[in-house]
């Protein structure tokens, strides 16, 4: 699934970590992938709307953020059934835009630093992609998707979970789940009187019909 990300603006009190309150999405190195000729489209493949955002912090304070340019597609399964759709979306990390609805003092300058190569690197790598290849069914009614995210020009395979609903053709999904930005070569730690967190909470919400 090619990806793009995006979250709803929310601050959190001194010194906590948005973190503590979503799970761990299960990181392994990818697979290496055998470039293919471009297929057309798959039939019935329908395109996503929706949200990516993600949500940093340092000891501080926390920031939210979204791309405000993204694509992405479902293709369901021979049957229709959830664990045999495939899902993919790619985001423009040039079209970072964080704090909407705050706008604090400095917001320009962090959307500029966030592109820049201590975190992003969008010159060299303006997109962020997800390519879903399992989507399995939990005992609560939930799922496991697992899937390739590309950042910053690595690739990493990653299981999250995600509620997801497929009723009368449409789809309506959403996952919050927190990720290691150092899995993807983000390193840049900040200043040492305010650290910036390891853990980047994403929040995905996927529709269409």
């Amino acid at each position: 699934m090619r990806m793009v990300l995006v979250i709803p603006m929310m601050m959190v009190a001194c010194g906590e970590n948005p973190a503590d309150h979503t799970p761990d999405a299960v990181v392994t190195p990818a697979a290496p992938v055998t470039p293919e000729a471009d297929v057309a489209p798959a039939e019935g493949q329908v395109a996503l709307g929706g949200h990516i955002h993600f949500t940093g912090s340092n000891v501080r304070s926390s920031h939210t953020c979204r791309f405000d340019k993204w694509a992405g597609t479902m293709t369901p399964g021979a049957s229709g059934a959830v664990e045999e759709m495939a899902l993919e979306f790619t985001a423009e990390i040039e079209s970072v835009f964080c704090d909407w609805e705050t706008k604090p003092e400095g917001l320009a300058k962090l959307e500029k630093h966030l592109r820049a190569e201590d975190f992003f690197y969008a010159e060299a790598h303006p997109q962020a992609q997800f390519v879903s290849s399992k989507i399995e069914a939990d005992a609560d009614g939930s799922y496991k998707i697992t899937g390739d995210f590309s950042l910053r020009g690595v690739t990493n395979t990653i299981t999250f979970p995600a509620k997801i609903d497929m009723s009368e053709g449409k789809l309506n999904a959403h996952a919050r789940f927190d990720i290691n930005r150092s899995d993807w070569g983000v390193e840049y730690k900040g200043r040492a009187d305010n650290l910036i967190r390891e853990e980047v909470v994403l929040d995905i919400k996927l529709e269409g019909s």
